[in-house]
């Protein structure tokens, strides 16, 4: 009698965690579609652009387009060049854009995440606006270079692999 009392419950607990990881799958699902195409991809190109800009700043040039940037009250653009001038040395220079994808914020604004091939390594880019006068400002933009340890010989993805 205890088994099947446990049981029941046992099942009824599963099917709780089943309907409950369905419902949070489709929130992401519904927050993700409210972006349209258009916008999305004016979002990722001026992040491209903002990226390219960034990338373009030499050490030798960095505090004088950080003070550039503050005075024209855009300090996440003066953060990220700090930041780019100090992983620069390990990434190298920028080769591409891989992939980007644009969403709508909670509060109104966007972000844009890119995956950029950098000579060295990949960084992944996170780009975030707000929308003043309705112009796309950016307020923050880390800069995550990709650190791997794992090394994959030429050709091979597992021991044992011919």
């Amino acid at each position: 009698m205890k088994q099947n009392i446990r049981r029941i419950i046992a099942v009824l607990c599963m099917a709780v965690f089943l309907l409950g990881l369905t419902a949070c799958g489709a929130g992401e699902a519904e927050t993700k579609d409210s972006l349209d195409p258009m916008e999305a991809a004016q979002v990722n190109q001026d992040a491209q652009e903002w990226l390219s800009i960034i990338v373009s700043v030499t050490p030798e040039d960095a505090e004088e387009k950080q003070a550039g940037f503050k005075e024209a009250n855009l300090n996440g653009v003066a953060e990220a060049i700090a930041a780019w001038i100090n992983v620069s040395g390990d990434t190298g220079d920028l080769v591409q854009v891989d992939s980007a994808v644009a969403e709508k914020t909670e509060d109104g604004g966007y972000t844009s995440t890119m995956r950029a091939q950098f000579e060295n390594r990949p960084v992944e880019v996170k780009i975030f606006y707000e929308i003043e006068n309705n112009v796309l400002t950016p307020v923050s933009v880390p800069l995550h270079p990709c650190h791997s340890t794992l090394f994959i010989p030429q050709g091979r993805i597992w021991p044992g692999q011919p």
